[in-house]
């Protein structure tokens, strides 16, 4: 009784040492950070990285926001492209107890993504930190269908000797195909892709069409199967149709890019010009905050459109807006725009 009545007469003078006014400040403070904290979420979904960027910095500062924001700086920085920044935010924000699936699994995406632009001594490395977060992922949430197809993906794409397996892989997908249909159907495409089951590959792409109408992923996934497979007008025909389906917090980079590839398709196919410049043209104007080396290859299809419409004045406007640094470390861009500027000459 003793050590409760002293507790409660300590906690009673505490309140009563400091002055109201600092009471009312502090909860006004909290409440600031509670909201600047809502607002930076909102601007994130809605892909307004710089405004959330600035949001998630100040809310760092706040002990009872710092884990949160800290994960969505990282997340920033990975949808800028800025894989190493994303990996210190996201590995600052696993220091911080309590870590959640998302946390785990968004590590292990930045270390894939790094896995991918590293020379070979550090891929075995950076392999090890993919399946390391990917499975801490799945434990944290056995039912978190992303972090579940995340370590799908990392079975079957990661040699065998950093870890990869295509039977840990066909269990991991029966685990998704519990959860979630859809997502084990999509999934499903690249498994058959590893196994060189092309034909088969090519049945489930129509089964996803016929199925999924209304999934971005489902039509986008299907129509890079046909484009692959050499069957452009289906991969048209599914391009566009994703590419118009409503925007969605969870399928915005499936619908973006879809118009992207959607007009490249129709680039190459030499048909639809104008929807093809139209939907080019949309892409770019959704992405005019991007880095100039990114917005590289959607500027050259465009100008590349513009040159089969015979417009070479939008051509040459186009291909100037084109990185140049870009271009000297990609050869496969350089020869094909000297390809084309060697016929505007001509």
């Amino acid at each position: 009784m003793d050590n409760i009545f002293s507790k409660k007469l300590f906690d009673f003078s505490i309140s009563f040492y400091f002055p109201v006014s600092f009471c009312i400040v502090f909860i006004f403070s909290a409440n600031v950070f509670a909201s600047d904290l809502q607002s930076a979420i909102s601007e994130f979904n809605d892909a307004h990285y710089s405004q959330a960027r600035s949001l998630f910095e100040a809310a760092a500062k706040d002990e009872g926001s710092k884990n949160t924001a800290l994960y969505y700086l990282g997340r920033i920085a990975f949808e800028n492209g800025e894989f190493e920044h994303a990996k210190d935010y996201l590995t600052q924000s696993v220091a911080l107890e309590p870590n959640s699936s998302d946390e785990y699994y968004w590590l292990g995406r930045t270390y894939g993504e790094l896995a991918q632009r590293a020379n070979l001594f550090k891929q075995a490395s950076y392999a090890s930190s993919v399946h390391k977060y990917f499975q801490l992922a799945v434990d944290a949430d056995s039912k978190n269908v992303t972090a579940l197809r995340g370590l799908f993906t990392f079975y079957i794409l990661a040699p065998s000797i950093m870890g990869g397996s295509l039977e840990k892989a066909e269990a991991t997908l029966k685990n998704i195909r519990t959860l979630s249909p859809v997502d084990a159907d999509i999934k499903t495409l690249d498994y058959l892709a590893k196994k060189e089951a092309y034909d088969k590959q090519l049945v489930q792409a129509v089964l996803l069409v016929k199925t999924y109408p209304e999934s971005a992923e489902a039509l986008f996934s299907a129509a890079h199967v046909f484009r692959n497979q050499k069957q452009l007008e289906a991969a048209i025909v599914n391009f566009e149709a994703a590419s118009k389906l409503p925007i969605t917090t969870q399928n915005r980079f499936f619908v973006e890019t879809a118009r992207f590839h959607f007009g490249e398709t129709c680039q190459w196919a030499n048909v639809r010009l104008d929807d093809a410049i139209a939907s080019m043209e949309n892409y770019l104007f959704l992405k005019a905050g991007a880095k100039i080396s990114d917005l590289s290859w959607p500027r050259w299809v465009l100008a590349k459109l513009y040159f089969q419409k015979g417009e070479r004045e939008k051509y040459q406007r186009m291909r100037m807006q084109i990185d140049s640094d870009f271009v000297k470390e990609n050869k496969w861009m350089k020869e094909d725009i000297e390809k084309f500027d060697s016929n505007i000459k001509g």
